[in-house]
């Protein structure tokens, strides 16, 4: 029966690691709405130095997995400055899916296998 509990135990907290792991990572993934990171680095900061930040701008943004958040490139042609990189981390939702990863999913499996 104990070996039962503990099973039980591991599968709930495999079930529940899923939706915390893609809920940090859903989160960490937007810093201006839930737009593509492209559409959310137009409406976010511009770069300090460099610019003007005009229609002729080329903004890309990229997502990055640890820590979890969103890069934004920014390369005016003509400036004297060559592309710029704003990164917008998002540290809660990173200690989120660390913690989901590790405490709910290594524990679900350690406790599954170890029955």
């Amino acid at each position: 029966m104990r070996s039962r509990r503990k099973r039980l135990l591991g599968v709930a907290l495999l079930i529940t690691s899923v939706p915390l792991t893609l809920s940090s990572i859903a989160l960490g993934w937007s810093f201006d709405g839930a737009d593509p990171p492209d559409s959310q680095c137009l409406r976010g900061p511009a770069p300090d130095a460099g610019g003007p930040f005009y229609e002729a701008t080329r903004v890309t943004g990229e997502v990055s997995f640890l820590p979890l958040g969103v890069h934004c490139t920014y390369d005016v042609d003509g400036d004297n400055f060559g592309p710029q990189t704003i990164h917008h981390y998002n540290g809660p939702a990173t200690a989120g899916l660390i913690i989901s990863l590790l405490a709910f999913g290594s524990g679900g499996l350690l406790v599954l296998v170890r029955t």
